[in-house]
């Protein structure tokens, strides 16, 4: 379930065949073949005819156990079926704003529509609009959401469920259009209700099946793959597995006919393959999940000059490295101004540029430039380390450690300053770690390097008991990034070094607003909250951002397409909106 301020990503655990992602109404499409290189045979370009958009994607982002993301979500690329073939209560704009689409309105604590009872149980009352359809033309009831939300919480089908599923104790109709839950304890979640998380599923179509109780015929039902039904702008047309994917404009769709009458999904082999077939105009832009940065820099590099289309990526978190404070006598738990001086001796950007293309700058926090709580962060002073030798020997040497003559620094008896840094053993990696490495070496920092090996039988004890400083990704959501740094998150041998908090760094002061932050329910507060907490992180340099990472969520777009842009990193999608779209 998205939240405000935070993005919360739901998986299915894949069992028989097409597992059914329920609510949200993921349809579970079987894995096709190896894409056809030339998948977009036998498409007409978008100025013969109906307006058709050509999406390039890749076949690992087909969507193989569905057509939303209620389930496995793996990546980026998931999200774009969701937002184009269903709907939910709510969804997030462009710039983090939580906004109603099927609901009439957010219910709200002042309206009275989102109450805490005494015991501290929720009752959120959700009022859907009167003009909704099914794409088969049935109009959608407060019953379908309520149908939904009990098949995602039968136990006996294989789902990972969302919070809602798993904290809603009932749910009472009240009238076609009136939907009560109600909640066993508090939850910032109440009054959000994306695709995915209250979701709903036809009855007219569905309940029969259920009913009857042979949840593997329910599961493997044709509903959830070639005959899916949703509620989103488009309808399912076509679906060639490991070929094309159609979407056709719903004449009834309740905020309007969308303008681009077919959307078509066009499946290659790989990235590069997707990247030609972009490059040479066989697509009209590619989706997220399509390609990283370092295709989307060759993109840019040929578009950009010529003009072609534009290029973007939406970050939703940082590559972020996290000082060790198990060891209490390490100069960096001892002393904030090693950690300091270790970020301003790092050329940040020019890290980012190597390995990342350019496209990407520096991050001083975890949070984008666009998030609400970026700006509040600001206004309580960001702290920021920008790349200063001078500054950093300044420091180095106030903490006890002055520059020997040899070039590097010294402890007063002579030590030098060793620091060791783990990282997972893929290459890209290993490469950004011994980037950073090399430009501590030149500042003179003794470095050691410590991959952790996939096939460790350890692995969770390495990922918490390394040493010195630890490459990982923190990513933007509440649930990843407020937790790895509680104090009850720190990972042990007695929890089996499963806590999030990989550091061993406590704090009372940081601990107390944590208790805080999910006990707030007004967003503003909220996200008041969550600003003192970065603010105390990042003055503390309790870990340092190396540049924001958008992972796979880049895309490329040709002039003459009018729509899609980064939106907002709490849905993950390019296409929410894709109802507004137009093409010349």
């Amino acid at each position: 379930m998205d939240r405000s301020g935070t993005r919360i990503r739901f998986f299915i655990d894949v069992r028989p065949a097409v597992l059914f992602l329920a609510a949200c109404l993921m349809i579970f499409g079987c894995a096709g073949p190896a894409a056809q290189q030339n998948a977009g045979a036998g498409v007409s370009p978008s100025a013969q005819g109906p307006k058709t958009l050509r999406i390039a994607q890749v076949v690992a982002e087909e969507p193989h156990e569905g057509l939303t993301e209620f389930g496995r979500r793996q990546s980026a690329g998931d999200s774009e079926y969701t937002y184009i073939f269903h709907d939910g209560f709510t969804v997030y704009d462009a710039q983090g704003n939580l906004i109603p689409r099927m609901a009439q309105k957010v219910p709200s604590l002042s309206d009275g529509d989102w109450k805490v009872l005494p015991d501290g149980r929720m009752e959120v009352t959700w009022k859907l609009r009167p003009d909704i359809k099914w794409h088969d033309g049935t109009a959608a009831t407060a019953d379908d959401f309520a149908f939904g939300l009990e098949v995602l919480q039968d136990p006996a089908l294989p789902f990972v469920r969302s919070s809602a599923a798993n904290l809603v104790t009932e749910v009472e109709v009240s009238d076609p259009t009136t939907l009560v839950v109600r909640w066993k304890q508090t939850s910032i979640d109440g009054n959000v209700s994306g695709p995915t998380d209250i979701p709903a599923l036809p009855r007219h179509l569905m309940s029969d099946l259920y009913r009857k109780g042979d949840k593997e015929a329910f599961t493997n039902s044709p509903f959830w793959s070639a005959e899916f039904v949703g509620l989103g702008p488009y309808r399912l047309g076509e679906w060639a597995n490991g070929s094309r994917l159609e979407g056709l404009a719903f004449d009834g769709y309740y905020l309007g006919r969308p303008n681009i009458d077919r959307v078509i999904f066009q499946f290659y082999g790989d990235s590069n393959v997707t990247l030609a077939n972009l490059l040479a105009g066989a697509a009209d832009m590619s989706s997220f999940g399509a390609f990283g940065l370092a295709h989307l820099a060759q993109i840019k590099n040929v578009w950009d000059p010529a003009g072609t289309g534009t290029t973007f990526s939406l970050p939703s978190g940082t590559r972020n490295y996290r000082y060790q404070f198990r060891d209490s006598d390490a100069p960096w738990a001892k002393d904030v101004r090693v950690r300091r001086a270790l970020v301003h001796m790092l050329d940040r950007q020019a890290i980012a540029d190597t390995m990342m293309g350019g496209l990407v700058g520096p991050a001083d926090t975890v949070v984008a430039p666009n998030d609400p709580i970026y700006r509040l962060v600001e206004q309580r002073g960001l702290a920021r380390y920008p790349f200063d030798t001078a500054q950093a020997d300044r420091l180095m040497s106030e903490a006890g450690w002055p520059r020997a003559t040899t070039g590097g620094f010294r402890s007063p008896s002579g030590e030098p300053f060793t620091i060791d840094i783990s990282m997972s053993g893929e290459p890209e990696n290993i490469r950004e770690a011994e980037a950073v490495a090399g430009q501590w070496k030149a500042a003179g920092v003794e470095v050691t390097l410590s991959p952790i090996p996939d096939a460790a039988t350890n692995k969770d004890e390495l990922r918490h008991a390394w040493k010195g400083a630890h490459a990982t990704n923190l990513r933007d959501r509440l649930d990843a990034m407020l937790p790895a740094f509680v104090t009850d998150e720190i990972g042990t041998p007695a929890n089996r070094w499963r806590g999030a908090n990989r550091g061993g760094y406590s704090n009372p002061e940081y601990d107390a607003l944590y208790a805080r932050v999910f006990s707030t329910l007004d967003t503003g507060p909220r996200q008041a909250l969550v600003a003192d907490m970065l603010k105390l992180l990042d003055d503390n340099v309790i870990a340092f951002h190396l540049f924001y990472d958008p992972g796979q969520a880049t895309s490329a777009v040709r002039n003459g397409i009018r729509g899609p842009a980064p939106g907002s990193s709490i849905t993950l999608s390019e296409a929410w909106n894709i109802r507004d779209w137009d093409m010349d």
